[in-house]
């Protein structure tokens, strides 16, 4: 009985060296294939941190629950939201209405407050930490728009500027699959770059791409004195009085060379202006202050 438990551990002990020697032989190991070249890129970019301008998890809630009833459209190509979170549920509002049809690309744009760098337009290919997940860059786009313009990567422009960063939330949220170009613009960009901006968007920009600029109105005014000059903001808007926008400065809108190119941008494609929203930070607070920030929420429709 022995000697046969004996043979019987010894075949079974062979058994398992001829499987193993089969797997060794004839079973290749398991490779993991690399991702693809243009995920590489995307996925070892800088990532721009969450600061406090850029997100209030209060704000932002309340504001895509108020979204909840907007209807979304398919014709919206293009809009100017605010940056302040104060004016969040506008944001979540004009870009709730423009999620009626697939959009792979979106280009933020908006003031680089602090004039970081030496050139009046900015950008560079980084990734966007959100609190819904990264939000990736668009690296072919920007490789094109800094060769196109002849400008050099400026990241230290965006890393703090909320008048892109303070978008990127609803982006992630709205088209969880969407890549992003932002672009700044200093105070002294004017009429050259606008055109060439709005030139840019209009020949680059393909049918699943929307265009959010992101300007703050009036500034530093009582509500009344903002009102008006909102009244004339937007008489020059609604008449495509481009020329005088350039003429603007924070008593109007924080970027005139950016509304601009909103303008000229709509000239040149032809699309319809609708003001969705008008509203001042006055209007939010609960203790009146005395200097105000006015915001509007406009619409590009194709025609």
């Amino acid at each position: 009985m022995n000697k046969l438990s004996n043979n019987i551990i010894i075949i079974i002990g062979l058994s398992c060296c001829l499987v193993l020697l089969f797997c060794f032989w004839f079973i290749k190991p398991l490779k993991l294939s690399p991702p693809p070249a243009d995920k590489q890129n995307i996925l070892s970019l800088p990532i721009v941190e969450i600061q406090d301008s850029f997100y209030n998890g209060e704000q932002f809630l309340s504001a895509i629950r108020k979204a909840d009833k907007i209807t979304p459209r398919s014709d919206v190509y293009a809009m100017i939201v605010p940056h302040h979170l104060v004016g969040a549920d506008i944001i979540a509002e004009l870009i709730k209405t423009a999620s009626g049809r697939p959009i792979d690309t979106v280009i933020v744009i908006g003031p680089n407050h602090n004039n970081i760098g030496r050139e009046p337009l900015a950008t560079a290919p980084v990734n966007w930490q959100t609190p819904e997940g990264i939000l990736p860059a668009n690296v072919k786009l920007e490789e094109l728009f800094l060769g196109d313009n002849r400008l050099q990567p400026n990241q230290s422009a965006l890393e703090k500027e909320h008048s892109v960063g303070a978008i990127m939330p609803f982006i992630k949220h709205y088209w969880p699959q969407a890549q992003v170009l932002p672009i700044v613009l200093s105070s002294y960009a004017g009429k050259v770059e606008a055109e060439k901006l709005s030139d840019w968007l209009k020949s680059r920009l393909g049918k699943n791409s929307l265009v959010i600029f992101s300007f703050d109105f009036s500034h530093y005014l009582t509500k009344g004195e903002a009102d008006l000059k909102d009244k004339e903001t937007k008489n020059l808007i609604e008449n495509f009085l481009i020329d005088k926008i350039y003429g603007l400065n924070n008593d109007h809108v924080d970027s005139p060379a950016g509304l601009a190119a909103a303008m000229l941008l709509a000239q040149k494609v032809g699309l319809k202006i609708f003001f969705v929203r008008h509203n001042n930070s006055f209007d939010y607070a609960i203790s009146k202050p005395v200097a105000t920030t006015s915001y509007f929420g406009i619409a590009f429709i194709s025609q």
